[in-house]
């Protein structure tokens, strides 16, 4: 099981039993709880990751500012960062997964929405696009010489040549 992999699946199964009672006696208005599903009532709990996936794939798709700029903003840094679930190496698996899919959508977000901002001339908004995806993937070169490009044509050479 993803949360108690070290364990039986007897004796996982009788740990998520007891989460799960927690869970309800705090949560249960917000629960589905199903034989093979947990998850929360969509209807009745607003999830920011499901809004950004939203809104990426829209802004992706259509190519809108507005949406591209409404997904980028939800982005804040990756997935459940600091929640740490002691020997459940599926968790970590699914939880790298997840981290590495949802960064990726944010740098074609931003990458995106750079293009935008380059091509209308708005190169400050551009730059500062730009600085995120390095601040959340500092190993890419195509977007230090994107910024340089960008740099240069704002008038800020020395900048660029930093």
């Amino acid at each position: 099981m993803l949360l108690w992999g070290d364990l039986s699946d007897a004796a996982a199964r009788g740990n998520l039993r007891k989460a799960l009672s927690t869970l309800r006696q705090q949560f249960d208005r917000w629960l589905i709880v199903e034989r093979d599903v947990v998850g929360l009532a969509a209807d009745k709990v607003a999830c920011d990751v499901r809004r950004f996936e939203q809104l990426a794939h829209e802004g992706l798709a259509t190519g809108k500012a507005g949406l591209l700029q409404s997904a980028s903003d939800l982005y804040r840094g990756d997935f459940l960062t600091g929640v740490l679930v002691r020997n459940a190496p599926d968790y970590d698996l699914w939880l790298n997964q997840t981290q590495d899919r949802l960064r990726g959508m944010g740098v074609r977000l931003l990458d995106t929405l750079a293009d935008h901002h380059q091509q209308h001339g708005e190169n400050n908004l551009a730059i500062a696009c730009l600085h995120r995806v390095l601040e959340m993937e500092s190993w890419r070169e195509e977007t230090y010489r994107r910024l340089m490009t960008v740099l240069a044509a704002s008038g800020q050479r020395s900048a660029a040549l930093h």
